[in-house]
């Protein structure tokens, strides 16, 4: 009976110590049925009369972007980031979001500011690394985070997928390949994966292996544009093998 869940939540006044709780859980029930506006305006209602919870937060900023309201979800976290500036949880989310709207210098920041926080946070990490790889930037702390992200968490394919991508950005393909090799093995179904290291092979020109890679990743990846990137690195490989003379010319 999840209207009358809803309706006996919202009896629930600011007085009690229940009364973020008892919006969260009326909003989550509205967001799961899909009314998306009614769960919004009943933490946003709940925000403006008290705002101690900072899942309240979080809930709102997911629902914001879900609805590809960024900038509106990075305002709530902002302002939860000043009543909780060391919720590590906080900060990354935040990072999270602006590097959505392609904001790199404050997903740094924020992302830096969780592993200020929590030195051993994988996730943040992870990302500060491969972000740092992506921008081919300040490589040597990117190889750091990365090597401590894979020692805290050796089953985590993405991590050794970093690692090899940062070794791959600082030039050392043979090293890159050994964990691009291990991460492509645990999630083969992984386009991105594929992808680099298909990349690591051609470096080494290993271009069966890139082709054949390069095609696994064609298979795999979802995205138009991504998809017609993969196609030209595809025909580049094909078109560098048809032009190669025989050694005895």
């Amino acid at each position: 009976k999840l209207d009358k869940a809803v309706e006996t939540f919202l009896e629930i006044q600011p007085a009690s110590n229940h009364y973020e709780d008892s919006r969260i859980q009326a909003a989550l029930i509205l967001k799961n049925k899909g009314q998306l506006s009614e769960a919004l305006q009943t933490l946003k209602d709940s925000i403006a009369k008290k705002s101690d919870n900072v899942q309240s937060y979080f809930v709102v900023s997911q629902i914001l972007e879900e609805q590809k309201k960024y900038t509106e979800a990075i305002g709530y976290l902002k302002s939860a980031n000043l009543k909780f500036p060391k919720n590590s949880q906080i900060n990354y989310y935040l990072g999270t979001l602006f590097d959505r709207v392609n904001d790199k210098e404050n997903m740094l920041a924020h992302m830096n500011q969780v592993i200020e926080i929590d030195e051993e946070h994988v996730q943040a990490l992870n990302y500060v690394a491969y972000s740092l790889a992506e921008m081919k930037k300040d490589l040597r702390r990117a190889e750091q985070l990365a090597l401590k992200a894979e020692k805290l968490d050796q089953s985590d394919a993405f991590i050794k997928d970093t690692v090899g991508w940062v070794y791959f950005q600082k030039g050392d393909y043979v090293k890159a390949v050994q964990f691009l090799e291990r991460a492509h093995k645990q999630l083969p179904d992984v386009g991105i994966i594929a992808e680099h290291l298909g990349d690591a092979y051609l470096k080494l020109k290993q271009k069966d292996k890139a082709f054949q890679t390069f095609q696994k990743a064609f298979e795999l990846e979802t995205d138009p544009e991504k998809k017609k990137m993969i196609q030209e690195k595809i025909v580049d490989v094909k078109n560098s093998e048809s032009n190669r003379k025989p050694a005895s010319e």
